[in-house]
């Protein structure tokens, strides 16, 4: 509503015949969602007050300053201060330890690893990042277990890197798209042509 958020989170069996839902969080408008494989975290909109939810071990209210761009991995929560600054929050010592310097636009975070955008449009990668990361300037990231992509700036097409030379299929490389999402290990974009939807990154699909 115009005063509140409310949100349910759904449970499936294994087989996916029974759904168990479960309301999480009634109160303050939330800004921004993410959700890990495990773990999810919003931004309230008015106090800028960090709320985690399925994550006992996590209190993120004592400590967070962070203001948006939220991204919630399996043992750590990142996002930007309100000077562009990265705070990561979480146990993943590789991640939360090796945060870059510097003034960033974007943040992402996969299963080990995250990355950022800077000012320019460049990617700073860290944490337990497979691959080589792509030069050239980027405006929005896709972070999954071991694979990572990102859009280039200006144009829209798709950057892929990661474990065993993970990259975006031949016929997907001339594709413009307007945004990615990554979950485990599959990639989906929004073609800016037509909206189409196409995913990578599982043999199967």
């Amino acid at each position: 509503s115009s005063s509140t958020s409310i949100v349910f989170c759904w449970r499936f069996s294994s087989n996916v015949t029974n759904m168990a839902h479960k309301r999480i969080y009634d109160g303050p408008i939330l800004e921004e969602l993410d959700a890990g494989n495990s773990h999810i975290c919003g931004l309230v909109s008015r106090t800028k007050r960090l709320e985690c939810w399925h994550w006992k071990e996590f209190n993120s209210t004592s400590n967070s300053l962070i203001t948006s761009s939220v991204a919630v991995a399996e043992n750590f929560v990142c996002g930007l201060l309100k000077s562009g600054k990265i705070q990561c929050l979480g146990s993943f010592a590789n991640v939360i330890d090796h945060v870059p310097a510097g003034i960033f636009t974007v943040v992402a975070a996969g299963f080990r690893h995250a990355c950022a955008i800077s000012l320019t449009g460049t990617l700073e990668c860290w944490g337990g990042m497979a691959g080589v990361k792509p030069s050239g300037q980027f405006k929005s990231l896709a972070l999954a277990e071991n694979r990572s992509c990102a859009l280039r700036r200006p144009n829209g097409t798709v950057a892929c890197w990661g474990e065993n030379n993970f990259d975006l299929p031949i016929y997907l490389q001339q594709t413009s798209f307007i945004s990615l999402e990554a979950k485990g290990n599959i990639f989906c974009g929004v073609a800016t042509s037509n909206y189409s939807l196409f995913c990578w990154g599982n043999d199967e699909i």
